[in-house]
């Protein structure tokens, strides 16, 4: 018997988007998926959008919630799913057959990840993400959760997503999954999903707010490691600068402008 995939979509008021995220989830073609939408008590049709669809979907709630990770955290808690994926409205899958193949190869991992497009308007930047993962690499950067596989048990070991960190849940529930709890992982080289770039955590006046939720979650997941991370963060943030002012003397941001 195949893994069962528990795909959430937590929505709010954006109709156009779960649309197009309802389409690309409905169309895979592995058998064994799970569907279910958490709705943020939307007034724009999007209900209208969910009962269209009511047959194909094991179950939607159309309420108020306390945040995006509160919503995810009510579709896990009705999921009967071996792996989760949250793709939330708006983002959506690049193929019919994506979710097969990262069953296929992810070969019964903790959490299967891919890359993901991200969208900026009309721009679409491919990123890839890298085969073995490092702390470093977290200390900068995470997993996109629209392209990643998340087995069910990892949630009974790390909690829920934790809703007093508007932002960084999901960074805290992968940084702690691999390495607090050691869940194993699997990098599959296949384009996921679309992730647009136009949430809450994309925005660059919430750096301040981020960075505050990180050192919060370095502070009691990781204390024995904050030294270490603070001299990290101060090198790289050097050689960033050395790298800017030779550039700069080079005269690629005049050459640029």
């Amino acid at each position: 018997m195949s893994d069962k995939v528990s795909v959430i979509t937590v929505n709010s008021n954006n109709k156009a988007g779960l649309e197009k995220t309802v389409k690309s989830v409905l169309s895979q073609s592995y058998l064994n998926i799970e569907y279910l939408i958490i709705d943020g008590n939307s007034s724009d049709g999007s209900v209208d959008t969910i009962k269209e669809n009511a047959v194909k979907i094991d179950y939607w709630i159309s309420e108020k919630d306390k945040g995006v990770y509160d919503a995810m955290n009510k579709g896990i808690n009705k999921s009967t799913g071996d792996y989760l994926l949250f793709l939330n409205s708006g983002d959506y899958l690049v193929d019919e057959n994506v979710i097969e193949k990262m069953i296929k190869y992810g070969e019964n991992k903790d959490i299967i990840y891919g890359n993901v497009n991200y969208i900026f308007g009309e721009y679409i930047q491919p990123s890839e993400y890298p085969k073995t993962l490092t702390f470093d690499f977290f200390i900068f950067d995470t997993l996109p959760h629209p392209a990643s596989l998340i087995r069910r048990n990892i949630f009974e070991k790390t909690g829920l997503y934790d809703i007093s960190l508007p932002i960084s849940a999901d960074w805290k529930l992968f940084i702690t999954a691999i390495f607090k709890y050691k869940c194993t992982y699997k990098a599959v080289d296949v384009i996921f999903s679309n992730f647009f770039m136009d949430g809450m955590s994309c925005q660059p006046k919430i750096k301040a707010v981020v960075e505050g939720e990180k050192r919060k979650i370095y502070e009691e997941e990781f204390p024995e490691l904050l030294n270490m991370i603070n001299a990290y963060r101060k090198m790289r943030f050097i050689e960033s600068s050395r790298i800017v002012n030779l550039l700069r003397k080079l005269g690629f941001f005049k050459y640029l402008s």
